[in-house]
């Protein structure tokens, strides 16, 4: 299912269904990368239970109500954790993020700004 909707990433948005698309899609790249924050809590410490925590409930706003402010937010957060990581590997991952979620915050710009336009007709 999940490669299914990375699909959807690469493609253009031409409606709300996609916009709508690459949001869900986004959000669960975003919750795996939550849940695995809170799994390696041992690892890399329990001041990161707050960066999991906060990046979950970040995320639920972006799913559930398709927040501008949100999709933004998300898209700091792997610009943040560049500074304190220093493998290669983890910078093209975090890089990957970073693009998945500008494409989230694409999506939620272009969705709402077709719901603003119907709104002033």
């Amino acid at each position: 299912m999940l490669c299914g909707n990375m699909k959807e990433l690469l493609k253009k948005i031409n409606n709300d269904n996609d916009a709508i698309k690459i949001i869900q899609t986004a959000s669960i790249v975003n919750y795996i990368l939550a849940g695995i924050t809170f799994l390696f809590i041992y690892k890399v410490g329990v001041e990161r239970l707050y960066d999991g925590l906060i990046h979950a409930a970040i995320t639920f706003f972006l799913f559930k109500y398709k927040s501008r402010i949100a999709a933004i937010l998300l898209m700091i957060f792997p610009i943040q954790k560049m500074f304190y990581v220093d493998f290669f590997s983890t910078y093209l991952m975090l890089g990957l993020i970073l693009l998945i979620d500008l494409r989230a915050v694409e999506a939620t710009f272009r969705l709402t700004k077709k719901e603003a336009l119907n709104e002033q007709q």
